[in-house]
Formats: C-alpha cells, sequence, structure tokens
C-alpha cells in the first residue's frame, strides 16, 4: 500500500472520527446527520477495495462495480444534505427530485455505455455537474451575518471542499479511464497526483466543518 493511499485512508478515517466527536453539535443542525452515514459508508467502501487489492490481489476491473454502486449513494446523501439547506421550496423539489433520476440515469450509464469493470468516470462527472450546481445555488443563497464570518459556517466548508473535488476531477476521469486501458501505471500516477490530492483536500473541507459546527454550539453555550 502506498503512502498516498495510507495518507487517503488517514484523512478519511480523521474525518469520520470528528464527524462523531461533533455529532453532539448537530443537533442544531439537523442536514449534518447525514455526514456520519455518508462517512462510514466511505471507509467501508474503502476497506472493502483495500482488501481486496491488496490481500486478494484483485484487478483494478474486478472490484470498479464497488464505486458504481457507491456513487448513486453518495450523491442521495449530499443531495439530501443541500436540500435540508436551501428555503425556497422549488429549489428543494427539484433536488429531492434529481435524486432518483440520477440514480436511474447511473444505473443506465453503468450498464449502456460503460461496464461496472470500468472506472465510472461518467457517473462520477454526471454526479459532479449537480452538486456544483447545488454547492454554488448553496453559497449564493446564505444569508449575511454581521456577527459570524463566513468562514466559521459549516456549510461554507463543505461546499468549498465539494465544489474544489468536482471541478479538479471533472476532465481527469475521462482521461483516467481510457489510461487505463492503455497505460495503467501512467494512470495509476495520475491518479495518486489529482484523485488523491483532491480527496485529501475534501476530508480536510470535511473535518473543518464538523469543527466549525462544535465551536459554534459552545459560542451559543450560556456563561
Amino acid at each position: 500500500m502506498s503512502i498516498y493511499q495510507i495518507l487517503y485512508l488517514f484523512l478519511l478515517t480523521t474525518s469520520l472520527a470528528i464527524c462523531f466527536y461533533s455529532y453532539p453539535s448537530f443537533e442544531q443542525n439537523q442536514s449534518l446527520k447525514v455526514f456520519p452515514i455518508l462517512l462510514s459508508t466511505s471507509v467501508t467502501t474503502e476497506l472493502i477495495v483495500n482488501v481486496l487489492r491488496y490481500m486478494y490481489g484483485y484487478a483494478i476491473s474486478d472490484y470498479q462495480f464497488i464505486y458504481h454502486l457507491y456513487i448513486p449513494l453518495e450523491y442521495t446523501l449530499l443531495a439530501y444534505y443541500f436540500s435540508l439547506n436551501n428555503n425556497k421550496p422549488q429549489v428543494r423539489k427539484l433536488i429531492l427530485l434529481t435524486i432518483p433520476l440520477f440514480i436511474l440515469c447511473s444505473l443506465l450509464i453503468s450498464i449502456l455505455l460503460i461496464s461496472f469493470k470500468e472506472h465510472p468516470g461518467l457517473n462520477f462527472n454526471l454526479s459532479g455537474i449537480l452538486l456544483i450546481s447545488w454547492c454554488l445555488i448553496t453559497l449564493f443563497s446564505i444569508p449575511p451575518n454581521l456577527t459570524i464570518t463566513i468562514f466559521r459556517l459549516p456549510i461554507f466548508w463543505i461546499c468549498t471542499g465539494i465544489l474544489l473535488f468536482h471541478v479538479g476531477i471533472f476532465f481527469f476521469n475521462n482521461l483516467y479511464s481510457q489510461l487505463l486501458s492503455q497505460n495503467p501505471d501512467l494512470a495509476q500516477s495520475l491518479h495518486r497526483l489529482t484523485f488523491k490530492t483532491l480527496n485529501y483536500i475534501l476530508y480536510i473541507c470535511f473535518s473543518l466543518a464538523f469543527l466549525c459546527s462544535n465551536q459554534m454550539k459552545k459560542s451559543s453555550l450560556p456563561l
């Protein structure tokens, strides 16, 4: 297992630990309660993949189906989170409507356009386009608050992490899918350089969001 993978798993599990540590503060922001589920699923997914790859020697194509299953679940939880953070009923309904539509589209992409043995780059990109849209809408709908800087708001760090991650991997996904069949070594090098680095940023941003939630709860306690 490479140092890049070890660092990735460390940041992922650390983010999950901080999430559970900050969970009592989520009572003030109920939407954050999706993240213990999301991160627990992410840790479980990565543990399964690493066992298959490093202990049983599975080829990359043999465990790609796990990510095909994970992406719809990830989008469902994040879309639900954004629906809870938008006050406009039309936007909330639109976000919720995309959940079953995305699950269906992702399944059709996996079956008809690519296969469950290939990297789900198209699925990732479709999810990314939708999540980038919800991030931007949510960020621009944050009400101004003169007493709290935006950098102390959990929603800011959640949106920042998702934006940086999905914007960063958008063009890489298709290239990675092509390189896996043509030059696997180069594909893995690019994967470490881009995908892993962006994952580091994503889970650091998530951790900051949970710490901000915990800090906001402490500051709201009576003296």
